[in-house]
C-alpha cells in the first residue's frame, strides 16, 4: 500500500472514530501552566498562518503532503462534514505533514462551529461534548493547560493503529485543531519531535 493510502487510512479511521461512543472522565477544571522540552534539531522552520498571527514548527523529515493528495484528503473530509447536521462542528484542513519512513503526520486545521456556539467557552464546551460522544478507543485523556499563554486542551487518543494528540486553541481569529498521528509501533521514534512541536506552537500578539 502507497505511503498516501496509508495515511488516508489512518486518517480516515481517525475520522470515523468519532462516530461512535464511550464514557470518559471529566477534564479537570484547573489549568496548569505547561512547559515542553523544544529540541530545535528536531524540527525544522516555522509554518506561519499569517491571518491567525500562529506559527509552529514541524518536525525536521516530516514533508509536506503533495497539493493532489491533500486534495484527495480534504474531499474525504468534506464528505465527511456534509453527512452531519448544522449542528456539529466542521472541519476545515490547513496544511498536512507525513514523515515518509513512520507515516507519522500532523493536520492542522481551522474549526467552524454552529451559531449557538457564540463565545469561545461555549466552543470548548461543545467540542469536548463531542469528542467524549464520539471516540470508541481503549483510552481518552483529556488535559487543559496553559503554554505562553495560549489555553490548549489536549486529547490523547489511542486505538490499535495510533497514538494520537489533538490540541484546540484559541487563534487571532479560529479556533484551531492540530491532529499529531503517530502510528504505535513508531512512537518511541516519533514522539520526542512531537513534544518538540507542541512546544514550538506560538500566537503572536
Amino acid at each position: 500500500m502507497s505511503q498516501i493510502r496509508i495515511f488516508i487510512l489512518l486518517f480516515c479511521i481517525f475520522l470515523t472514530n468519532c462516530g461512535k461512543t464511550t464514557k470518559q472522565k471529566e477534564p479537570t477544571s484547573t489549568v496548569e501552566r505547561m512547559t515542553f522540552t523544544v529540541n530545535r534539531q528536531l524540527l525544522k522552520d516555522s509554518l506561519n498562518i499569517i491571518d491567525e498571527k500562529l506559527s509552529v514548527s514541524i518536525p525536521k523529515s516530516w514533508k509536506p503532503l503533495p497539493d493532489s493528495l491533500k486534495s484527495s484528503l480534504t474531499s474525504k473530509v468534506e464528505t465527511f462534514n456534509a453527512s452531519n447536521d448544522s449542528l456539529a462542528i466542521q472541519l476545515n484542513i490547513h496544511s498536512v505533514y507525513v514523515q515518509p519512513d513512520s507515516k507519522a503526520s500532523l493536520v492542522i486545521s481551522r474549526l467552524s462551529f454552529p451559531k449557538n456556539d457564540s463565545t469561545e467557552s461555549l466552543q470548548r464546551k461543545h467540542y469536548t461534548k463531542q469528542m467524549k460522544t464520539g471516540i470508541d478507543s481503549t483510552s481518552l485523556g483529556i488535559a487543559e493547560f496553559r503554554k505562553d499563554g495560549i489555553f490548549i486542551t489536549q486529547y490523547m487518543i489511542r486505538t490499535q493503529q495510533s497514538v494520537s494528540f489533538k490540541l484546540l486553541f484559541k487563534a487571532h481569529k479560529s479556533m484551531m485543531q492540530c491532529d499529531y498521528i503517530i502510528p504505535t509501533n513508531v512512537f518511541q521514534q516519533e514522539i520526542r519531535a512531537v513534544e518538540s512541536s507542541i512546544g514550538s506552537i506560538f500566537i503572536s500578539q
